[in-house]
């Protein structure tokens, strides 16, 4: 049986993966130059070169940059050995280029960015990792202390990437790793979520959403439990007063680990059974249909 901190890191690279897998394309539309700028470690670093030599069909004209950074030189060269030879087992497509260097990551401010930062070294201060996320065109996936997520997630969201997501993911013996997701483009979370819930389940290893103040854990799966978000729509509807179907699509975005789906099969369920009003008290619940707490 896999070791805790291993089981996190399953879990990890395939939410790495499967969002690379969907942010690589998309970003080579939009932009000529693409970097991917990491801390991560070998495995991590591996099959994001592998994820992006599937779509070494579509680098004509754009250059892809992998920019990886180790701890040590012995560590760098042993990372930069390891991609130079999947690089060549790619075909080695030159558009495709691999930078490994020791110490610490540099901003890359041009073109389309996904910056992934993880480790076990000193947590960056969140100014650095600010610094390392600027542009609006730059997305960041990092490990980061429960204890200084808020603070992550404030500075990143006043440079811009205001959409953002915080999810623990919690071995059977309690340890937990928190991601934090962050992009200035609201669908591109929707998306990372998407990604989130259709990871292969790990035996052991479960979400629980930082802002639930019940700190439930909950099973990975595409028709998760929504327990956690019934508990916390009552109450926010009880704090905010009435709210707009769109308002609570917003809500649930920025503030849950849910998605709008599991929102949408969970609104229709309180309206019927009276566990919160609505106006206009009839019709197909729209954007502009109101909420009320009872």
């Amino acid at each position: 049986m896999a070791a805790p901190d291993d089981q996190h890191a399953a879990v990890t690279r395939e939410i790495l993966v499967r969002y690379l897998d969907a942010w690589t394309p998309a970003a080579l539309h939009g932009a000529r130059r693409v970097t991917y700028a990491s801390t991560g470690g070998q495995d991590e670093s591996v099959a994001a070169l592998r994820v992006f030599g599937e779509f070494a069909d579509r680098l004509a004209g754009h250059r892809l940059a992998m920019v990886l950074a180790a701890p040590s030189s012995d560590e760098a060269t042993a990372l930069a050995e390891r991609l130079d030879t999947v690089h060549s087992e790619l075909g080695g497509p030159a558009e495709l280029t691999v930078e490994v260097s020791a110490g610490s990551l540099q901003p890359v401010a041009d073109g389309a960015v996904f910056v992934y930062l993880a480790g076990t070294g000193a947590p960056l201060h969140p100014d650095a990792v600010v610094e390392l996320a600027a542009g609006r065109a730059t997305e960041i996936l990092l490990t980061v202390s429960a204890a200084l997520a808020e603070r992550y997630r404030t500075a990143l969201r006043g440079a811009g990437l205001a959409a953002t997501v915080q999810v623990e993911l919690v071995d059977r013996a309690g340890a937990a790793r928190l991601l934090l997701f962050a992009t200035a483009v609201p669908k591109h979370l929707e998306k990372f979520k998407d990604e989130l819930w259709s990871v292969d389940e790990f035996a052991g290893v479960r979400y629980r959403d930082p802002l639930d103040p019940g700190h439930t854990l909950v099973d990975i799966s595409l028709a998760p439990d929504v327990g956690p978000l019934r508990r916390s729509l009552l109450r926010h509807l009880a704090e905010a007063g009435p709210q707009a179907v769109a308002e609570l699509r917003r809500w649930t975005l920025d503030e849950t680990i849910y998605r709008l789906a599991d929102l949408n099969r969970l609104l229709t369920p309180l309206v019927s059974t009276g566990a919160v009003g609505r106006d206009p008290a009839k019709g197909r619940l729209t954007p502009e249909t109101i909420i009320v707490p009872r």
